[in-house]
């Protein structure tokens, strides 16, 4: 079986062998190894979820998931059987060990060793996924960024950016990601934590290009999943943020009764579900030309799995970026606003956080007289420059932080 030593052990207390693999780790007492336990069981689960989320012709049979502990952690065992195509593509061989990595840093754990083998046998194909789940030690805020699910720092997610390429040098992930550099994380520390309390931004996971599929049960009813420009998610909260510059001055958004009945119910099952709204589907569907769909399904990813046992807890965060030098900017921004607060209202939104920042931009003048040569035909430059220095640069004693909810 292949395995994957973790290196975040490196601080750790002990060390035990487990075959011809050495693993460090912090002592854990019974306590401990029932929160590693329950915390385990529900990484397997995810591993699943996420690693094999693109294969659609994949017909799952059985998933047999146990634990048990070890003196430095818990070991977790699972075994998934589907059905034939038994050839597993390597991009999912290499999900298991990405998301397994992502999940487990989520509640500041780690995993200490990943053991993973594929198999088939006729007709009939499988995975057995082992982990050994731990304490985890102080991060390094670099990295802790991510683009969709994989593990990275700060400077490879820009990488992954350049790559994906964007509209235009306004277009809204470029400040978006420029305004939550590492160097910038005190500051969203500082202004968050009493709206958002117990948040560890240092810590917490920071995920860009965030998917959420829209679930009916384990029923996929989309093959577009919402995805949200980023994603916070720490120990006590769960924070989809949407950014928007110039898009809300442009045009006008899809309204939610111009997509499919049955995807509308789905994503506002996926926030009844989880206590962040009482509307019944036939109140919703009578206001559903009023109601942004993307709103909808971005509220739907902030909510799903949370207010539960895990304790996370949501959060909505619409970032928008203004035009310092611009009254026009100013004048759409505020407007928006708006916008977003009377969705909040149609939805009889409750139990989560709804927050609106706006966030000014003071150089976009300067930006603009750059030209091509600087931030590239399609913008996405920017990110290979913000490598090495600042882009957009952004007020931060005006930034506002508002509470809708």
């Amino acid at each position: 079986m292949a395995a994957l030593v973790g290196a975040d052990a490196k601080e750790a207390t002990g060390s035990f062998e487990l075959g011809d693999v050495l693993l460090e780790g912090t002592p854990i007492n019974a306590e401990l190894a029932h929160h590693l336990g329950e915390s385990g069981l529900i990484i397997a689960r995810q591993v699943i979820e996420h690693a094999f989320r693109s294969q659609s012709a994949a017909r799952f049979l059985t998933t047999f998931i146990t634990r048990s502990t070890l003196p430095f952690g818990v070991f977790i065992q699972t075994q998934l059987s589907w059905v034939c195509p038994t050839k597993v593509p390597q991009t999912v061989r290499k999900r298991v060990e990405v998301v397994a990595s992502v999940l487990a840093k989520c509640r500041q754990e780690v995993i200490l060793a990943l053991f993973y083998d594929f198999f088939s046998s006729g007709t009939q194909g499988g995975l057995r996924f082992d982990i050994i789940l731990g304490m985890n030690n102080e991060k390094d805020t670099n990295n802790t960024y991510h683009y969709g699910f994989p593990t990275g720092t700060f400077d490879e997610t820009l990488d992954e950016f350049t790559l994906h390429g964007t509209n235009s040098h306004k277009t809204s992930s470029i400040p978006l990601v420029e305004s939550w550099r590492p160097d910038y994380i005190h500051i969203w520390q500082h202004r968050l934590e009493q709206l958002l309390p117990g948040i560890d931004i240092k810590k917490a996971l920071k995920i860009f290009e965030y998917p959420t599929d829209a679930r009916h049960g384990r029923l996929v009813v989309s093959p577009h999943p919402s995805m949200t420009d980023l994603m916070l998610i720490d120990n006590d909260w769960q924070v989809a943020i949407e950014a928007k510059y110039t898009e809300y001055s442009k045009m006008e958004e899809t309204k939610c009764n111009a997509r499919p009945k049955k995807l509308l119910l789905t994503w506002l099952k996926m926030i009844r579900d989880y206590g962040c709204t009482d509307l019944s589907d036939d109140e919703f569907l009578a206001v559903a030309d009023k109601v942004s769909y993307q709103f909808l399904h971005r509220t739907a990813s902030a909510c799903y799995k949370t207010n539960g046992a895990e304790g996370q807890k949501p959060c909505l965060i619409y970032q928008l970026f203004v035009d310092w030098s611009d009254d026009k900017s100013k004048t759409d921004c505020r407007r928006y606003e708006e916008q977003l607060r009377t969705y909040a209202r149609i939805l009889h939104l409750r139990r989560m956080k709804f927050l609106i920042i706006s966030c000014p931009i003071i150089n976009q003048t300067w930006m603009d007289n750059q030209g091509p040569s600087f931030y590239g035909k399609d913008g996405s430059h920017l990110f290979q420059q913000m490598h090495t220095r600042t882009t957009y640069e952004f007020n931060w004693e005006c930034v506002e932080v508002k509470e809708v909810l």
